[in-house]
C-alpha cells in the first residue's frame, strides 16, 4: 500500500475544471497514446505558498475524520498543517543529528 504524501500549503488561483493540463502527472510520453492522458483529470490551476519535504499522511490523517482530504482548509487547520510540518522537520533533523554524533 502506498502512503500519501502532502507536500505543502497552496492556494488556488482558479476553477477547476477537467484536463486543464491534459498531461498532468503523466509518466509516458508517448505520441499518439491514450498513455498521453493526465490519470488525474479533475484538477485546479494553484500557487505555491510553501513547499516543505513531503508529509507522510499518518501525520496528518486525524486532522481529515470525515474522509474528505479535498477541500479548502480553514485558517485553523492551515496552521495545524504548518505546525506538522515544522515538527516533523525538527524531528528529522533532530534524528540526523544524533546519528553523525555518534
Amino acid at each position: 500500500m502506498v502512503e500519501c504524501e502532502l507536500y505543502g500549503v497552496y492556494e488556488p488561483t482558479g476553477k477547476g475544471g477537467e484536463n486543464i493540463k491534459p498531461n498532468a502527472w503523466v509518466r509516458k510520453k508517448i505520441p499518439n497514446s491514450r498513455d498521453r492522458e493526465s490519470p488525474f483529470p479533475a484538477q485546479i490551476p494553484f500557487k505555491i505558498i510553501r513547499e516543505f519535504k513531503p508529509l507522510p499522511e499518518s501525520a496528518f490523517r486525524h486532522m481529515f475524520q470525515d474522509g474528505n482530504r479535498i477541500r479548502k482548509l480553514s485558517a485553523q487547520e492551515t496552521k495545524q498543517i504548518l505546525y506538522l510540518f515544522k515538527r516533523e522537520t525538527l524531528q528529522k533533523n533532530s534524528s540526523s543529528h544524533r546519528i553523525r554524533s555518534r
